[in-house]
């Protein structure tokens, strides 16, 4: 495993305890591998959940003290993965942090803005926030040489440092698990993040409440327009401003400007 830079003081601020340590970051940048690597340093008994497991969930967002410790009691360290998906995360922790003395806890989250509107307000002054990226050129210098690194440079500008990608060497196979990436989490995030319905969200992100593709219904909605109409001065003055006809079309029209005029009183282009 190739050394993540924040892992250092993540292991200092568990062992610390007293305060929740949230981990963000975009899918399959290595949280949940850097989160246990980092708890494996320490003898403690870890409860690792799921928001993906709707038992976790029940639990996790009932607001219910008793419920709560009777779910950590006996864990040193409370592991939370994909906390976004948990319905009121941040006060259901902050109830843990608050009444069970000595627990550790640790939440991650793909969806960062989802997990920090969650927890923002309920866990203020109680949490230390890290932001893992994919891999960067300082933590490869770790294992690497700088010969090696500049070696490589090319493919990590063209292919960047996704986990994954340093255990495919064909080119080929780098492309098809990005677009596998994009196909599979980033569109998804998007259209959570924009609020776009459960509905829409099933016919995919370029389809149409009617079903017309968006690029079609773009088009047909636009007015079908004429060869441009070459015009006199006069006749395209309009209470004292100019129609000045440019190559840069915005939504169809025409970008319009007050002309400025010239010490004689005429316009100028």
């Amino acid at each position: 495993m190739i050394p993540r830079l924040i892992g250092a003081d993540m292991a200092q601020q568990i062992q610390a305890g007293g305060r929740i340590v949230l981990l963000f970051g975009a899918r399959q940048v290595g949280k949940t591998t850097l989160t246990r690597a980092v708890l494996e340093q320490f003898k403690y008994k870890i409860l690792y959940v799921t928001g993906d497991d709707r038992r976790t969930i029940g639990t996790l967002s009932s607001r219910d003290l008793s419920q709560l410790r009777g779910m950590v009691t006996g864990y040193d360290v409370l592991f939370v993965d994909e906390a976004q998906r948990i319905p009121e995360i941040g006060i259901n922790l902050k109830l843990l942090i608050d009444h069970v003395k000595d627990l550790r806890i640790i939440a991650t989250g793909s969806s960062s803005l989802d997990l920090a509107s969650q927890t923002r307000e309920a866990l203020t002054g109680r949490t230390w926030v890290h932001t893992l990226y994919p891999i960067a050129i300082a933590e490869l210098a770790t294992q690497q040489t700088p010969y090696e690194l500049n070696q490589q440079l090319e493919n990590r500008l063209l292919y960047g440092g996704y986990p994954a990608l340093f255990g495919i060497e064909n080119s080929t196979a780098q492309r098809d698990y990005l677009q596998t990436l994009v196909d599979s989490y980033l569109y998804k995030d998007i259209l959570e993040m924009a609020n776009i319905c459960k509905s829409q969200c099933k016919r995919g992100p370029f389809t149409s409440p009617n079903g017309t593709h968006l690029g079609e219904r773009r088009k047909t909605q636009q007015p079908k327009r004429g060869p441009p109409e070459h015009k006199g001065k006069e006749n395209n003055k309009v209470n004292g401003t100019h129609l000045l006809r440019t190559n840069l079309e915005r939504g169809g029209g025409i970008l319009m400007r007050p002309a400025r005029r010239g010490a004689n009183g005429m316009p100028v282009f």
